[in-house]
């Protein structure tokens, strides 16, 4: 198995193991569905509910609120109640508690679920026809470099996957832009239609982005 940087926003899983390979779409559909938890049913899926109760275990009132139908007084109950809801997720089988609706504790199952699918592109997976993008070429929306990683956590695509030098272009910024981390520099944040001059690989990055244009 390899992982690549796609150049732009994620990454690509290569697995060569000859009996994967000879997987049409409907495995590959199979593996994508698994992994994003589509149709996850916490009552059956014993390694998801694993997962689950890992998240629940270190989540705080914060973390709670996010979850759909959870508000302050439900996340404080679900603190004071969060064994008893842990026991009910590790078995599959949720009846509720005191305080805390079983509604409410199967948003939480499926609340953590979303947390941990990321964002797994389904078509890319699926498709056998689509081309994969080559190591050491270039992504056309951002300049980066789609490339093979080493070290996958200590890789940062902002310092590692830059490929233009730090030569001064002038561009004009064609909206607000946030700060960001580029070669170990923070650039930004920028005001539309502000005139600046900015090294050759962030000010590609913006042009690519649609946050600048070149002036010279």
């Amino acid at each position: 198995m390899r992982v690549n940087f796609s150049g732009s926003k994620g990454y690509h899983i290569h697995v060569s193991t000859p009996g994967i390979l000879k997987l049409g779409r409907d495995e590959r559909r199979e593996i994508i569905d698994h992994v994003t938890g589509t149709g996850l049913d916490l009552g059956l899926d014993s390694r998801w509910r694993e997962r689950i109760v890992k998240l629940v275990k270190r989540a705080g009132v914060k973390e709670l609120k996010e979850i759909e139908g959870v508000g302050e007084n439900t996340a404080g109950k679900i603190m004071e109640k969060k064994e008893n809801i842990i026991r009910q997720l590790k078995k599959g089988v949720l009846e509720g508690v005191e305080g805390v609706r079983e509604k409410t504790i199967r948003s939480i199952g499926e609340g953590m679920a979303v947390k941990l699918t990321g964002d797994a592109d389904k078509m890319v997976t699926i498709d056998t026809s689509r081309l994969i993008r080559l190591p050491n070429s270039l992504h056309g929306t951002s300049g980066l470099v789609a490339m093979k990683t080493k070290d996958l956590e200590g890789f940062n695509p902002l310092n590692d996957a830059v490929a233009f030098p730090d030569n001064p272009v002038k561009v004009k910024v064609t909206k607000n832009t946030k700060s960001f981390e580029m070669k170990d520099q923070t650039h930004g944040p920028y005001d539309k239609d502000e005139t600046l001059e900015l090294p050759g690989y962030a000010g590609i990055y913006l042009m690519l982005k649609d946050y600048a244009e070149f002036v010279g």
